[in-house]
């Protein structure tokens, strides 16, 4: 065959590679993150700065003035690159959206699934890297594993600076994975330097790994000055025009977190909360086929070894969140996936085998079960979305004269309120913590509040429009399941009299 005829070959047979094919594992996968993002569709506090942002670059534009982190920029600053990419890709769809005059809370659905897309794609880089190296059947075996848990589905929408790390984390890991290294430090460093400064610590224990393995030149080594230098110039350039000051958010927050100790603000956990309570709940059956991997296939130490000093050493800091070992989970599951590929080929060997398998699927099952009550239990605990859908369903057709607003309290801004949310240009919205006693309360006609505080806002606000249940406890039931979901009124929306 003629050189340029065979070159043209491998072209069409690399470009073919690089085309992203869907089969019935990933539909298997987009299922499993779509049905997280439906059942629990609104956010929390921690998600709101990416969310808000995202709502602000989508209607404000470039009036900065009008952004939300004007009137609340938080403790720290954060990076508007994560929200300015998916403000673009969501553009033409929020343009729709105001021509077809339908309600902008459908955009906060659109901006997450467009984060949830983009988690798929990079995690389906990652498992051809995975299939490359081990075959297809474990990458079969990682996506199962993946959709049966809770926590990496859940958390694949979720507008946070975590996911956002967690897309260039798992194209990172399909390089390292590979031995490209090159490509490896690039989104490393964009990963560490934009979104989430602690995965310093993995990224460095993985290339120590690869270096131990003798696969990292000193060439290689040099990559880290561009891919430093460009993403640090990248935020800086971006962050600064949004926050009107020179500045490198993830900077500021590392400072904050590790110099200044400040992050047990928020609540401290004991030194070993990752690997008694975060690990089991995010991996389920996984993390009981772990510890056996090293047996099966020595080479899964190098799988095993960093994500486990990366958590011992992040267990040093006193916050501890199942999110800050999120970029562990395909680690620790592709491990996992290799051990059910040789259960499952060796299950006619012995009648141990065949308990084993037994194990795996029951196991599986298992996740299903615990995946189906944490994410019940989820959607229960964004009562101050659903305070926000029961307000405007009881407001008739309103126009500026009605002197309609709405006053939202602290535990309601933090569980579901967004400026998605501001659906009526006729109302005023605010989330301001205003106490019974403000006199700026005369101003609003209605107040979303804590049913413990209600009576005293009783006289000004004395009719009660809703009650809004949430998330209680669990308890004993008579039959099975053999537990009940205990809920309890969290939020009341009030109105004046003569509203």
């Amino acid at each position: 065959m003629h050189p340029t005829i065979q070159r043209l070959q491998q072209s069409c047979n690399l470009t073919m590679f690089r085309i992203t094919i869907i089969d019935r594992f990933d539909i298997v996968i987009i299922t499993a993150i779509t049905v997280h993002l439906i059942a629990a569709p609104y956010c929390k506090v921690e998600e709101s700065f990416q969310l808000q942002a995202s709502h602000d670059i989508l209607y404000h534009g470039r009036d900065i003035h009008q952004y939300d982190h004007k009137l609340y920029p938080g403790v720290v600053p954060r990076t508007f690159i994560g929200p300015l990419a998916l403000s673009v890709f969501a553009t033409p769809v929020a343009n729709a959206v105001r021509y077809l005059e339908l309600p902008k809370i459908y955009m906060q659905f659109v901006v997450r699934a467009i984060l949830s897309l983009a988690v798929w794609v990079s995690l389906k880089r990652f498992r051809e890297a995975v299939s490359r190296q081990y075959g297809n059947t474990v990458g079969k075996y990682l996506i199962i594993l993946l959709s049966t848990q809770f926590h990496f589905a859940f958390y694949a929408s979720r507008p946070l600076p975590n996911t956002f790390a967690l897309v260039l984390t798992l194209y990172s890991l399909s390089h390292w994975l590979v031995n490209d290294i090159k490509p490896f430090i690039y989104t490393a460093g964009w990963a560490i330097v934009i979104f989430r400064s602690e995965l310093c610590i993995f990224f460095g224990i993985l290339l120590l790994t690869s270096s131990l393995k003798g696969v990292v030149s000193f060439y290689h080594l040099l990559t880290i000055i561009p891919a430093g230098v460009s993403s640090i110039l990248m935020t800086i350039c971006i962050d600064s025009i949004f926050w009107n000051r020179l500045l490198w958010p993830e900077f500021e927050v590392f400072y904050f977190n590790t110099f200044l100790n400040r992050s047990s603000d928020w609540g401290s956990l004991p030194f070993l909360w990752y690997f008694y309570s975060a690990l089991p709940r995010s991996l389920g059956v996984a993390i009981l086929l772990i510890p056996f991997a090293y047996y099966v296939d020595p080479k899964m130490k190098y799988l095993i070894i960093p994500p486990w000093i990366f958590i011992c050493l992040l267990s040093f800091l006193p916050h501890k969140e199942l999110r800050f070992i999120i970029y562990t989970i395909p680690l620790f599951d592709l491990v996992g996936a290799r051990m059910c590929q040789y259960i499952v080929s060796t299950y006619r060997k012995s009648i141990y085998h065949k308990l084993a398998y037994s194990g795996v699927i029951s196991g599986l099952i298992a996740n299903l079960l615990m995946t189906s009550v944490l994410l019940y239990v989820s959607s229960l605990n964004y009562v101050g979305g659903d305070a926000m859908r029961v307000f405007h369903l009881s407001l008739g057709p309103v126009t500026r004269s009605d002197n309609v607003s709405v006053n939202v309290c602290n535990l309601a801004a933090q569980t579901g309120v967004s400026r998605f949310w501001e659906l009526n240009p006729n109302v005023t919205y605010n989330k301001e913590d205003l106490s019974a006693t403000d006199s700026r309360l005369n101003d609003f006609s209605h107040v979303i509040i804590e049913p413990d505080v209600g009576r005293l806002y009783s006289t000004m606000f004395p009719k009660i429009i809703a009650t809004i249940n949430g998330f209680n406890h669990f308890q004993l039931g008579p039959s099975f399941p053999y537990f009940q979901v205990t809920n309890t009124p969290k939020l009341l929306i009030l109105t004046k009299s003569n509203s």
